[in-house]
């Protein structure tokens, strides 16, 4: 009776063989998929807090920023002026 493992019209080298590339190919298609379980982990968050959401909350922060800079700038620039205007009138 033929081993039930064996595959017809290979010899059992052929076989161990072809059983290794598959079990190898298995193998990387799985790690292959935890890698990208963690990518999708560590970009979304995946119920916590991920990359997409840290720089989208960054981005906002960085436009209130500027905002704010150019505030600074221009009450800066407006007091200078202010005070050469006061120095030139006087």
């Amino acid at each position: 009776m033929p081993d039930s493992r064996q595959i017809p019209g290979f010899t059992p080298e052929q076989t161990w063989a072809l059983k290794a590339l598959i079990r190898e190919g298995v193998r990387e298609a799985n790690d292959h998929d935890e890698r990208v379980a963690a990518l999708q982990e560590c970009v979304f968050g995946n119920g916590k807090e991920g990359l997409k959401t840290t720089i989208v909350r960054m981005q906002k922060d960085v436009g209130s920023l500027v905002w704010w800079y150019r505030l600074l700038v221009g009450a800066v620039v407006g007091s200078w002026l202010t005070i050469l205007v006061t120095y030139l009138t006087s």
